[in-house]
């Protein structure tokens, strides 16, 4: 196994605190991590790890509305008003940034994501 060979992970442990060992044995040393801007976020739902799906902008988010709603959440916490929200989830862009990371929930197939700016 790669990563064991090179003791590395394929992506940020932090998420994943709490999840059983097995589950975080495989999203850490078994399944290849993506790039984001930041720090990356791996999703987690029902205690288990959600499966990446890829980066989504604009023109995609629209046919994930669960991904959609979970942007939109994501900035309200932020207190965003509605107005920098609508822009910003406009200017979504899978190759650029604000981009978004699209996972779907293992046991229900629903899915979620975060957005990320350089």
């Amino acid at each position: 196994m790669a990563a064991a060979r090179q003791s590395c992970q394929f992506t940020n442990p932090s998420p994943l605190v709490g999840l059983a060992p097995p589950i975080q044995d495989v999203v850490l040393h078994r399944t290849p991590g993506f790039t984001a801007w930041h720090d990356d976020h791996w999703l987690v739902h029902c205690d288990d790890a959600m499966a990446y799906r890829g980066r989504i902008g604009h023109p995609e988010i629209g046919q994930h509305p669960d991904a959609l709603m979970a942007v939109r959440d994501e900035l309200r916490a932020f207190d965003w008003p509605g107005e920098q929200v609508d822009e910003y989830v406009e200017g979504l862009d899978a190759n650029g940034s604000p981009t978004a990371y699209l996972f779907t929930r293992l046991h229900c197939g629903a899915e979620s994501t975060y957005s990320d700016i350089d």
